[in-house]
C-alpha cells in the first residue's frame, strides 16, 4: 500500500449530539470495536463489521472506555469505572462475562492491550504528572518505562509489540515519541508547532497514524519511524472540527477515526 487515500473518508457511525470514538480492529480486520458516549456521562463498547453494519452493544456499566483485541477475537480488554476508581477489565463477545485485569488502586483510565495480548500498557497520573507503565496480564509488578516531568503518556503498541509510541506534552504542543516497550532510549519523531497526539501502527510497524493539529485545523496523518517523513492523509480544514485516534487495519487497507464537529463519529478511509 502507498499509504494514500483512494477516495473520501465515510461515516460507518450516525450518532448525533454525542461521541462515537476510540476504534479498533480486530486481528483479521473484520470487527471494530469502539466506544460511545453517552448523555449524562456514561460510555460503552460496540462492536461491529468493518463496514459499521451489524453493531451491538457489549458493555452496559457506568463507563467504559479505550478497547483494544485479545488475539483470539473474541476477547476485549478495556478501562472501567465500575468499582470507584479506573481498573482495565476484559469481556467475551460471546459470554458476555466481564473480568477484572489489573487493578493497582490508582485511577487507569486509558490502558491498550499489545498484540499477543500478554501486556498492557498505561497511564499513571501522580501529583500532575503523567507518565506510561507496562504491566504483564498475567499478573506482576508493572513497570515503569517514562520519567516525564509533565506528560509522557496515551502511548500505543507496535505490530510486534517490540515498541511503544506516545505523546510527550511541551505547553501548548505536544510531540510524538517512541521507544522499546522493555524500557531504554525514546526517539522524537515530530517537532515543530501543533499537537501530533498518536494512537496506531501500520501493519509493517514503520508508520504510527496520529490526530494531528497544524495551525489550529486538525488532520490524520502519519509518520515514518525509518524516515520520520510525515504525510497527512484527510484535508479538513474548519478550526471549530477535531479529528481523534486513528486506528489503522491489520489489513492495511483501512484507517479508522473520530471526526468530529457537534458529534462525533467513526470514519472510514480506504487507503490503496
Amino acid at each position: 500500500h502507498a499509504n494514500e487515500a483512494t477516495g473520501p473518508p465515510q461515516p460507518i457511525t450516525n450518532q448525533t449530539g454525542t461521541r462515537n470514538n476510540q476504534p479498533a480492529f480486530s486481528r483479521d480486520g473484520r470487527k471494530i470495536a469502539y466506544m460511545e458516549f453517552l448523555r449524562g456521562g456514561g460510555a460503552d463498547i460496540w462492536v461491529a463489521d468493518a463496514d459499521g453494519k451489524n453493531a451491538s452493544q457489549i458493555t452496559n456499566n457506568t463507563r467504559n472506555l479505550k478497547p483494544s483485541w485479545f488475539p483470539d477475537g473474541d476477547q476485549l480488554a478495556f478501562v472501567s469505572k465500575r468499582t470507584g476508581h479506573w481498573t482495565v477489565w476484559a469481556t467475551s463477545l460471546q459470554s458476555r462475562r466481564d473480568r477484572l485485569l489489573f487493578d493497582n488502586g490508582r485511577d487507569i483510565e486509558y490502558a491498550s492491550l499489545s498484540p499477543d495480548g500478554k501486556q498492557i500498557v498505561f497511564n499513571l497520573t501522580d501529583g500532575g504528572i503523567t507518565n506510561t507503565w507496562t504491566v504483564p496480564v498475567s499478573g506482576g509488578p508493572p513497570r515503569q518505562l517514562t520519567f516525564d516531568k509533565k506528560l509522557a503518556g496515551l502511548a500505543c503498541w507496535s505490530p510486534d509489540g517490540k515498541f511503544v509510541a506516545y505523546q510527550i506534552k511541551r505547553g501548548d504542543d505536544a510531540y510524538l515519541m517512541i521507544m522499546p516497550s522493555d524500557g531504554g532510549e525514546s526517539i522524537q519523531l515530530t517537532s515543530g508547532r501543533g499537537r501530533s497526539w498518536p494512537y496506531d501502527f501500520s501493519p509493517d510497524g514503520d508508520k504510527i497514524v496520529f490526530a494531528g493539529d497544524r495551525d489550529g485545523v486538525w488532520n490524520v496523518w502519519w509518520v515514518s519511524r525509518s524516515t520520520k517523513m510525515q504525510k497527512q492523509l484527510t484535508n479538513y480544514t474548519k478550526p471549530n472540527s477535531f479529528v481523534r485516534y486513528p486506528a489503522w487495519s491489520p489489513l492495511g487497507n483501512q484507517i479508522a477515526y473520530e471526526y468530529a464537529e457537534t458529534s462525533g463519529n467513526i470514519w472510514l478511509m480506504e487507503l490503496k
